[in-house]
């Protein structure tokens, strides 16, 4: 099956490439997408330059066909764990180059500069994500009070994808993480983008009901 190539390849531990394991990175990659094995790239959890700087260089190698962004630096609080100035570099180098965005609101917040409240706010920033360039864009609202609801936008009109909150006990981590995971390979299996995110929403809210663990990804109440 076509398969999404995870940010996990890229480091362990949190800890930089050495040069030797950069190196046979690059080796791994070159030889998925001269093999035809991948149909794209897909990345999250981008929380330090020198994983955007990696990225950056792999996208500007291979020049993938299918590139799905997950930025992934806001906790469930809103909280980023990165500053403005990664932000900025991301946006610069990542987000011309990605087809399709996936992020939550208060990532979408940073990344365009617009308070999110509502879905007419997710609306908006969908609309200024597109102006970056991507094929297609979705802003999650699980974190924003009130009934949830994920914003798609496409460039040919929005679609608004709702559903019942699910009870949990504490905070619940690793959602949207599985949520852009499940997008990224239903594109790549040649899922349109809207038809993707319907698939990867449906997917992840199968995770939370039964707390799926997915090697070292995972969900879990805190």
């Amino acid at each position: 099956w076509p398969q999404a190539l995870p940010i996990g390849w890229i480091d362990a531990g949190g800890e930089p490439l050495s040069p030797l394991n950069r190196e046979e990175f690059f080796g791994r990659l070159e030889q998925a997408f001269n093999g035809d094995c991948a149909a794209g790239l897909y990345t999250g959890h981008l929380i330090t330059p020198e994983r955007v700087a990696l990225v950056n260089d792999v996208l500007a190698t291979l020049e993938p066909a299918l590139y799905v962004l997950d930025p992934e630096w806001c906790d469930r609080s809103g909280r980023s764990r990165v500053p403005d100035e990664h932000i900025r570099r991301m946006s610069e180098r990542l987000l011309p180059r990605a087809h399709v965005l996936v992020c939550n609101a208060q990532e979408a917040e940073r990344l365009t500069g617009r308070g999110i409240g509502g879905p007419s706010d997710m609306r908006e920033a969908c609309r200024a994500l597109l102006d970056r360039g991507l094929t297609a864009a979705v802003v999650t609202g699980g974190h924003l009070d009130g009934f949830p609801r994920d914003i798609f936008h496409d460039g040919n009109g929005f679609e608004e994808i709702g559903g019942d909150r699910i009870a949990v006990k504490g905070e619940l981590y690793g959602a949207g993480g599985i949520l852009s995971a499940a997008v990224a390979a239903a594109l790549m299996r040649g899922k349109e983008p809207l038809q993707a995110v319907v698939d990867g929403r449906a997917y992840a809210q199968k995770a939370i009901r039964g707390r799926l663990f997915l090697g070292r990804s995972q969900i879990f109440e805190g």
